[in-house]
């Protein structure tokens, strides 16, 4: 004869299962294992106080990324060179099959007048952003401190240029 299998156990294992698989979807689901990032780097010579790791970046009011790492460059050639890294979502980017699919179609629009320039994010706090609009008629000026990352030119905010 077999044994009648105990209720609170099946339940215990039941319950225990369960959790098991919501932490595992809320760990797995915040992870975006397979969503693909593309790295740049933008290097600026003025202040960025008020930029932190995590700030957003933005093309016209769009998020398309955040700022992952700010790295100092100080040498003989380049004191008070700031470099920002970003990792922009290129689902985010326009609709243009081949922007979104290729790294190389940024070099496009560089061409087109892509650059990068710091802006306030709230006047109330003081935070930075990093806006990207097309600019044409500037110069494309590439500082080429860090080969292993593809680097988007930027440019003084009007402030600065005042």
């Amino acid at each position: 004869m077999s044994k009648r299998a105990n209720p609170t156990a099946i339940g215990a294992f039941v319950v225990s299962a369960v959790a098991l698989a919501v932490v595992g979807v809320v760990t797995l689901g915040g992870m975006q294992l397979f969503k693909k990032e593309l790295p740049f780097v933008m290097f600026f010579d003025g202040d960025i106080g008020g930029l932190d790791v995590g700030a957003p970046v933005e093309i016209r009011g769009v998020k398309i990324g955040a700022v992952t790492k700010i790295r100092l460059f100080a040498g003989t050639n380049n004191i008070g060179k700031i470099g920002v890294y970003v990792n922009i979502d290129p689902a985010l980017l326009p609709k243009d099959a081949a922007v979104r699919t290729d790294v190389d179609a940024v070099e496009n629009l560089i061409k087109r007048g892509l650059r990068a320039q710091l802006k306030t994010q709230s006047l109330l706090t003081g935070q930075l952003l990093v806006y990207l609009d097309l600019f044409p008629g500037t110069a494309i000026a590439l500082v080429g401190l860090d080969p292993d990352v593809r680097e988007i030119p930027t440019i003084p905010t009007t402030l600065e240029q005042l």
